[in-house]
């Protein structure tokens, strides 16, 4: 299988990724294909569905959700499990349906996060909801996302007890509070007020997306090896400390991308009225014309070109994405602490992360 870099993948990280990416992809697809079979179907539903039950559940909560995994998506999430796993000591080539885990929670949870922000398109094509609706879509996001306490309940793997115990709980906690920061993001647009402290902001997201972009991967592999308490923290709060990084650089790239491959709908943030970091930092730094101006377009729910673009010239003129940025990479520089800190590893494992960090501060899309 040939690898293809994203753009900003240099170094160790790159090396590594080329080597364990063809095995965290077959991992993924023989899971969920498996899974998302017919005879799965009927396994996991514990009766004998008719013909036409089948097909439809193969056509429509089984299809659009691989059909994620079809896609340019860069598969990071179940890399990182393996390469955490392995700078530990355990080989997750055993464990294969607990390496996919990473990207199952990853992929289902982009379905319901699409629409949570009722996205038109995800990595360039329709989104789960806007190929069966909300209602399905949002099942089968459900479904696929618990369905990783089946996977690891019946895993056949060298996880302690202690450890699988813990997993369970972690992936529990990580379900449950997502919801806590997605309730938060959904329903600041719709109050009437927008004075909130970016740091607000900051902790939504901790309880949100960086759950299923980073954190979990790092509780996943570290759990494969067996982790003692002290690895298992050190590699939650680098999974932390990345996922607010990486989502506030995102919240820029919605809005300012520098690549014609981003694969989502520029802006679309703005015309969802969405109150990001970016936006409380332009509404205390600009002026208050400037700041009237930007919440009447997010409210105005606008796809209007113009409107948008006037938007992102009031965060830019006033220095708020400069700012945010900034804040990205103190959170950065705080994970190469973290690993510096982590006498736990050889040396060629801290600088395989901080080349990923690195990766990540250049990332375009």
């Amino acid at each position: 299988m040939s690898v293809t870099l994203a753009p900003g993948m240099t170094g160790a990280w790159a090396e590594q990724y080329k080597v364990w990416l063809p095995f965290a992809r077959q991992a993924v697809l023989e899971t969920v294909d498996r899974w998302g079979a017919a005879e799965a179907i009927h396994e996991l539903a514990g009766t004998d569905l008719a013909d036409e039950m089948t097909e439809l559940l193969v056509h429509d909560w089984y299809e659009p959700f691989r059909s994620y995994l079809n896609r340019t998506g860069k598969m990071i999430r179940p890399v990182l499990v393996c390469l955490t796993a392995r700078s530990l000591g355990a080989d997750p080539v055993k464990v294969p349906s607990l390496v996919a885990m990473a990207e199952i929670i990853h992929s289902s949870s982009l379905v319901l996060d699409d629409i949570a922000d009722d996205s038109d398109l995800r990595r360039g094509e329709p989104t789960a909801h806007r190929m069966v609706g909300i209602r399905t879509a949002g099942a089968l996001g459900s479904s696929w996302l618990n369905m990783c306490f089946f996977i690891l309940a019946n895993s056949k793997s060298d996880l302690h007890d202690s450890s699988r115990r813990r997993l369970g709980r972690e992936l529990a906690w990580e379900h449950w509070v997502t919801g806590l920061g997605t309730t938060i993001d959904t329903m600041w647009p719709s109050e009437k007020t927008m004075d909130h402290n970016p740091l607000e902001y900051l902790q939504s997201v901790l309880h949100r997306s960086t759950s299923y972009t980073y954190r979990m991967p790092f509780k996943i592999g570290a759990s494969i090896a067996n982790a003692d308490d002290r690895a298992f923290t050190a590699y939650s709060r680098l999974g932390e400390e990345i996922g607010l990084a990486f989502q506030v650089i995102d919240d820029q790239l919605n809005v300012a991308p520098v690549s014609e491959e981003w694969g989502k709908t520029t802006a679309e943030d703005i015309t969802a009225g969405k109150v990001t970091l970016q936006v409380l930092l332009t509404l205390r730094r600009a002026d208050r014309n400037r700041a009237a101006e930007l919440i009447r377009i997010l409210r105005a729910n606008t796809t209007d070109q113009s409107e948008l673009r006037n938007a992102v010239g009031i965060m830019q003129e006033c220095g708020a994405l400069a700012e945010a940025r900034e804040i990205a990479d103190q959170h950065l520089d705080t994970c190469l602490r973290i690993i510096s800190d982590m006498d736990f590893l050889r040396g060629d494992d801290r600088e395989l992360w901080c080349s990923f960090i690195s990766y990540l501060s250049n990332r375009d899309r």
